[in-house]
């Protein structure tokens, strides 16, 4: 997360520290993962300005490095918003992490608003 108030209210809101250990990051997730020589096994991707995600962030180069920093098993959590993001971008933006031969199935309709990728790296 890029901005510090939004990651003190993730930390109080959904009560991050009985997850333990977890970590949070303050950067821009583009160039944390490009500067990042760690893998992980859960990554969770919520990515807005305002109501739409920046191309940087359903592009090929992005799928991939996600892909490149999870672990075998691992899974990632990328949240999208059907107002703003058409069934055609999300198929196609899923198509991006099939072809890094990751497994995806998507929740429809999360919260009336958001469609979750659940993306598992076999």
């Amino acid at each position: 997360e890029f901005d510090p108030q939004i990651i003190e209210l993730a930390i109080n809101e959904f009560n991050l520290s009985q997850y333990q250990p977890y970590s949070v990051f303050q950067s821009d997730a583009l160039q944390y993962l490009q500067d990042c020589k760690k893998n992980y096994q859960f990554i969770i991707v919520d990515l807005f300005i305002g109501n739409t995600i920046p191309s940087d962030f359903t592009s090929k180069k992005f799928a991939t490095l996600l892909e490149n920093h999870l672990q075998t098993g691992g899974k990632i959590i990328f949240n999208t918003m059907a107002e703003t993001m058409s069934k055609g971008q999300l198929e196609d933006f899923i198509q991006e992490f099939e072809n890094l031969n990751l497994q995806v199935s998507v929740l429809w309709g999360v919260a009336y608003t958001n469609n979750l990728l659940l993306i598992e790296k076999r």
